[in-house]
C-alpha cells in the first residue's frame, strides 16, 4: 500500500535522511520519476518536489503535518518523527498527539487522491541499480564470449528478478547476417528467458538465486558467447540505463597479434565512431579500463583495430 511506504518514510530523519533512497518505496520512487541513477540530493529533491505536489489540496494543518512528518519541511528538520511533530503541535497550538492525527489523516488523504505511477520504460524496469559490473570479454577462433560479474543493489523488498541486456551491433561484412547471443547462468542466479525486441538487441530476464530484501547487495556472474561464424563490431560499449558506481572491462586477445586499443570515456554513442584515439598500454594477457561514477546514457568501454 501506497500509505505503508509513506509511513516508513517518517522513520529517523525522513527523506532528508542521508541515504533517501533506502526508505523510498517503489510507487513513490515511480511518481517521483526515480530511475536508481540519482544522488542521494537529487533523490531528495525529486521526492521533496512531489511530496508537496502529492499534498498541495490538503487543508493547511493536514499539509503541514504532512510535510513535517516526512522530513520535507524546511523548518522540522528534527532527527526524529516525535520532534518534527512537536513543532508541528507549536505550529498550529494544540497537542503532539493531535498533530501525530493529523499526520495520519494526510497519509490517507494522498493515498486516495495519489495518481497511479505512470510506467517506467520497459528498457529500465526498476528495483535494483548497479554497485559495479565486471566484464572479460575473449576473442579468439571459437567466437566471442564474455564473463560478467553484477554487483546489484535492491531498491525494494523482495526483488527475485534483473534484466540483463544486450546491444550486438552488426559487423560491416554481416550487415544481412542473423545476429545471435547466447546467455549462461554461472553463479548467483537460478533461471533466465530470453526476450528479442529487435534484430540486434537481447533482454535476459534472469531469476536470483533469492529475493533480496531493500538496500541487500548481491552479486552473480553470467557468460554471453557469439558463434565463431558471426561477425564481431571491433568495440566493447557499456552503456548504462541506471545507476552504475563502477565498470570494469578487460579484453583478451588469444591465437591473434593485438591491435591498437582506445578507450571510449564516457561519451554520447553517436560520437563512439569519431573520438579521438586514447590509447591503452597492454597489460597482462590483455587490455583492461576502469570507470566509475557512470552516467547513465552514455558509453563507456574500449576500442580496437
Amino acid at each position: 500500500m501506497f500509505a505503508d511506504e509513506l509511513r516508513r518514510l517518517q522513520a529517523r530523519r525522513g527523506i532528508r535522511a542521508d541515504r533517501p533512497e533506502r526508505l523510498v518505496g517503489p510507487r513513490l520512487a515511480a511518481i517521483a520519476g526515480l530511475t536508481g541513477a540519482e544522488s542521494p540530493g537529487e533523490v531528495r529533491r525529486m521526492v521533496i518536489a512531489t511530496l508537496r505536489e502529492l499534498s498541495r489540496d490538503l487543508p493547511q494543518d493536514l499539509r503541514l503535518a504532512f510535510l513535517a512528518g516526512l522530513g520535507a519541511h524546511p523548518e522540522a528538520d528534527a532527527p526524529v518523527l516525535e520532534r518534527r511533530l512537536e513543532w508541528v503541535a507549536r505550529e498550529l497550538y494544540t497537542s503532539t498527539r493531535t498533530a501525530r492525527r493529523y499526520l495520519d489523516q494526510a497519509v490517507e488523504h494522498v493515498e486516495a487522491d495519489s495518481p497511479a505511477p505512470a510506467p517506467g520504460p520497459g528498457y529500465v524496469p526498476p528495483g535494483w541499480w548497479l554497485a559495479g559490473l565486471r566484464t572479460t570479454l575473449r576473442l579468439g577462433p571459437h567466437g566471442v564470449e564474455s564473463f560478467e560479474e553484477r554487483e546489484i543493489v535492491a531498491t525494494v523488498d523482495d526483488l527475485e528478478q534483473v534484466v540483463v541486456s544486450a546491444h550486438l551491433p552488426r559487423a560491416e561484412e554481416t550487415v544481412e547476417a542473423q545476429q545471435e547471443l547466447e546467455l549462461k547462468l554461472v553463479s548467483g542466479a537460478l533461471s533466465v528467458t530470453r526476450e528479442r525486441p529487435s534484430p540486434t538487441y537481447f533482454r535476459h530476464h534472469v531469476r536470483l538465486s533469492r529475493p533480496l530484501a531493500l538496500g541487500e547487495r548481491h552479486v552473480f556472474t553470467v557468460n554471453l558467447r557469439i558463434p565463431p561464424q558471426q561477425g564481431f563490431k571491433p568495440q566493447y560499449v557499456f552503456r548504462p540505463l541506471r545507476r552504475c558506481d563502477r565498470f570494469g572491462l578487460s579484453v583478451l586477445f588469444a591465437g591473434q597479434r593485438p591491435p591498437q586499443v582506445w578507450r571510449i570515456p564516457g561519451v554520447p554513442h553517436g560520437a563512439v565512431d569519431d573520438l579521438p584515439r586514447d590509447p591503452v598500454a597492454p597489460g597482462d594477457g590483455g587490455y583492461s579500463a576502469e570507470f566509475t561514477g557512470l552516467r547513465p546514457g552514455l558509453a563507456y568501454g574500449l576500442r580496437w583495430g
